[in-house]
């Protein structure tokens, strides 16, 4: 835990890092559905954004250190490809697709109390890697 002194009194500030799996695009994520009584359209999380909830929720009640953020917090977020990608530019992903899933499956795993505090994101950077699956690192820093 980093503390840096302000003024007349001491911020705690804390960061915690995740390695999550390659997050959802905005278009899997959500899915339409009709109401036939009502004829209302409505949107809704999809099945596959559920289970993605649910694999970031075990990734981040694995860190027994954790904190809920409360306050503004900044957040780096590296997007990890297999190496085998790196000769195949037409399957990479737009870096930013990802964002809004993330932050939402962080917000139900209780990392923030909204994702309305992320005040900054300090880069997205991709990285090609030797592993066998794409992931995500994601660091938030705040207090």
């Amino acid at each position: 835990m980093d503390s840096t002194v302000t003024g007349d009194f001491k911020k705690m500030m804390w960061t915690e890092t995740y390695k999550l799996p390659m997050p959802l695009s905005v278009n899997d994520y959500y899915e339409p559905r009709y109401n036939s009584k009502t004829r209302h359209c409505y949107i809704q999380k999809s099945y596959k954004a559920k289970k993605y909830c649910g694999l970031v929720c075990v990734e981040v009640y694995r860190n027994v250190k954790r904190k809920q953020f409360q306050h503004e917090v900044a957040v780096k977020i590296e997007w990890h490809f297999k190496q085998s990608l790196l000769t195949q530019p037409q399957k990479w992903r737009d870096c930013d697709n990802g964002v809004k899933c993330l932050l939402d499956a962080l917000t139900e795993a209780k990392v923030w109390v909204d994702d309305k505090i992320v005040y900054r994101f300090s880069g997205i950077e991709r990285f090609f890697d030797s592993e066998s699956e794409n992931y995500c690192v994601v660091r938030i820093t705040g207090e």
